[in-house]
């Protein structure tokens, strides 16, 4: 059973004072949490700020896609898809692959 919010999350971004940008990661209901850049002089960091948020977001997709990787590559079902392990490898790797491109700001 999970006891985190389900997600899925979004981001949501707005400037607060001194040009310091705020990114909130929020439900439909909640926010869940907020990445903001750390004031270091003469440093961009907004695309940090948006690097932290995305991977913030993605949590509930990760969770999932690690979840569905631990039972698909768990010996029991190794062994029942030992004819068709190319097929199970290609699952798994889709599932990672559509994990990680939220993280770094795709579509999936």
């Amino acid at each position: 059973m999970h006891t985190h919010t389900s997600g899925p999350w979004r981001i949501e971004t707005w400037i607060y004072q001194n040009a310091r940008e705020v990114v909130t990661i929020q439900t439909d209901k909640d926010a869940i949490a907020t990445a903001c850049n750390l004031w270091r002089d003469g440093d961009d960091s907004t695309f940090e700020v948006m690097a932290n948020a995305r991977l913030i977001a993605a949590a509930p997709e990760m969770l999932a896609a690690l979840e569905s990787l631990a039972i698909g590559l768990s010996p029991a079902s190794v062994d029942m898809q030992r004819e068709n392990l190319a097929d199970l490898c290609r699952v798994c790797r889709e599932i990672a692959e559509n994990a990680l491109a939220k993280v770094k700001g795709g579509d999936a």
